[in-house]
């Protein structure tokens, strides 16, 4: 069934409660729209404005609406952890307001009540503080667009009121959402009613992991053949013995291409299985250095090649494009006839970003999604999400966190399997997308010698990790994430079962349905549209949907067959 938001906010505070608790519901899978007419059931999400009485037997959940100055760019105060009922940590941002007598659902590190569910009201839920503006601090990046620039107009992580406060590698948006989610299912619990969620990756696959090159610098055979003749003369900061080795192995190699960095890249995923997104620069220079020609037959080869293999293809905007959507416009065009193709998406180089203009401009050049949301020398999450991002007045363009880039992991210390493990362990915990940018230069052997086994390791890594999550490519996982959008859950009726309807506003392939709360029964009553359709204890699978299919689904809430949480 849908959720339907009740929001008595002053001001623009209204419109900005309504995107971020959007992005909050729609990560975890849930279905947002008007309140339905007649008996339909429904769960109420109010924000502001406790003192209504809901609808009898509606299932609902209050959260307050509090004066927070961070919602002006200002820093918050510091978070107190807060432990779900299955041990998950998630963070409440003071100030607290005083909640009902009744169960306390979940507690803060002190010991007070941070959501309850009052006397006498099984299908109520109220959060003792304003979870809905904590996450839009994070989401929307109000504190960017007032902080501190670097010299490249960039906002810099010492900046960043998570990298002070320690949290950068914690989803904190993520965690605030999956805390609503868990109130939802308790207030549905206590209703004795239950609906289904589209789970966040095809096959129902807990995360998913995406690997991003951007193609900055390339290998100029000349110029390397000079430089280490040069070294094995004069010595240098790498001594007389190592450039003559390397002068030799020059010789011995020949003249090789420019692509032979992106080449290798590619080549060892396609025989591992997994598919990346190359990111190219249509700017042959730029103040800090001389680039190359995309237009040039040996990258025209590999861009066809690439996209004829898997792999996605996008912009890597120039040094000066990041405000320009006329620009943006010319650049595409020149990467997408050097691929043959149309392009999805684009990062920036030097990750120049703006927001909300740098979004803007690329939405005005006909760009699907961005993926510059990170900081180049601080793994983490720069938005508090793992999930990608519908910035505010873009419609359906996306913006992909980026968690890590290649330099800053390997100095954080990510070397092997396990290393790899325990970085990635948040993204796993909210579900999220992993988002890892490997640039082709960083194999060179001549930067490093051990580059290539540690690229090694993390391409190993993630092809193993392809039983559990979904291994794709950004321009797929962009294209699942708007179809599953369109998605919609809305119930039917409530008596002992609850009755629910999922429409398809879009093609949907292994798509998963969970039941909320965990553990209800489903049935399926029909479908029209949709194949092998099969419902597994509280899960559906979804085989294939069409544009338009139709299925009914009949939940037994667990309350019904348990009696008890």
């Amino acid at each position: 069934m849908r959720i339907v938001l009740s929001i008595a906010a002053p001001g623009g505070r209204a419109e900005a409660a309504r995107w971020a608790l959007g992005h909050l519901l729609e990560a975890r899978g849930f279905s947002v729209g008007e309140r339905p007419e007649g008996s339909a059931p429904y769960v109420l999400l109010v924000y502001g404005d406790a003192a209504k009485e809901p609808p009898p037997g509606v299932p609902v959940v209050f959260i307050p609406s509090l004066r927070v100055e961070f919602l002006h760019g200002a820093a918050p105060p510091p978070p107190i952890e807060i432990v779900d009922r299955a041990g998950n940590l998630s963070f409440a941002f003071p100030p607290f307001v005083g909640l009902p007598a009744g169960e306390p659902l979940w507690r803060d590190a002190h010991g007070r009540p941070a959501v309850c569910r009052p006397a006498g009201r099984r299908e109520e839920v109220r959060f003792g503080f304003d979870l809905t503006a904590a996450a839009y601090f994070a989401l929307s990046r109000i504190e960017e667009r007032t902080g501190n620039r670097d010299e490249l107009d960039r906002f810099p992580p010492a900046s960043s009121w998570a990298v002070r406060r320690g949290l950068l590698c914690e989803p904190i948006a993520d965690h605030l959402g999956r805390l609503l989610g868990e109130a939802i299912a308790e207030a549905l619990h206590g209703a004795g009613r239950a609906t289904v969620r589209v789970l966040p990756w095809p096959e129902g696959r807990p995360h998913a992991i995406a690997l991003t090159h951007d193609e900055d610098l390339v290998i100029r055979w000349e110029r390397r053949l000079a430089r280490h003749a040069a070294q094995a003369l004069a010595g240098g900061g790498r001594g007389r013995v190592a450039g003559l080795r390397l002068f030799l192995r020059d010789l011995a190699e020949g003249r090789v291409p420019q692509t032979i960095l992106s080449q290798r890249l590619a080549d060892r995923q396609a025989k591992l299985g997994i598919r990346s997104t190359f990111f190219f620069l249509a700017t042959p220079s730029d103040r800090f250095a001389r680039r190359y020609r995309v237009d040039a037959p040996p990258f025209r080869q590999l861009l066809r090649r690439l996209v004829e293999d898997g792999f996605a293809v996008g912009l890597h905007g120039g040094l000066d494009s990041y405000l320009s959507a006329e620009e943006l416009v010319y650049e595409r065009r020149i990467v997408s006839e050097s691929a043959g193709c149309a392009l999805a998406g684009i990062r920036q180089h030097y990750a120049r970003l703006r927001v909300p203009e740098t979004w803007e401009a690329q939405r005005a050049a006909g760009f699907r999604y961005d993926a510059s949301l990170g900081f180049p020398d601080a793994p983490g999450f720069r938005a508090g999400t793992a999930f990608p991002i519908r910035p505010e007045g873009t419609g359906s363009f996306l913006a992909f966190p980026l968690h890590g880039m290649d330099r800053a992991l390997a100095a954080a210390g990510l070397r092997r399997a396990e290393d790899w493990e325990r970085w990635s362990e948040p993204v796993r915990i909210v579900n999220g997308i992993l988002d890892i940018l490997w640039h082709p230069y960083f194999i060179d052997t001549d930067l490093d010698p051990e580059r290539e086994a540690l690229t090694g390791e993390l391409l190993e890594w993630v092809a193993a990790r392809k039983n559990e999550a979904w291994v794709a490519t950004l321009d797929e996982a962009a294209e699942w994430w708007e179809a599953r959008r369109l998605a919609a859950v809305s119930g039917l009726r409530a008596d002992e079962r609850t009755v629910v309807r999922v429409r398809f506003g879009s093609p949907l392939r292994a798509v998963h349905l969970g039941a909320v709360p965990a553990g209800s029964e489903i049935r399926v009553e029909s479908a029209d549209g949709a194949s092998d359709v099969i419902a597994r204890g509280d899960r559906v699978e979804v085989g294939e949907a069409a544009a338009g299919a139709e299925i009914v689904l009949s939940l037994l809430p667990r309350a019904s067959r348990e009696g008890a949480l």
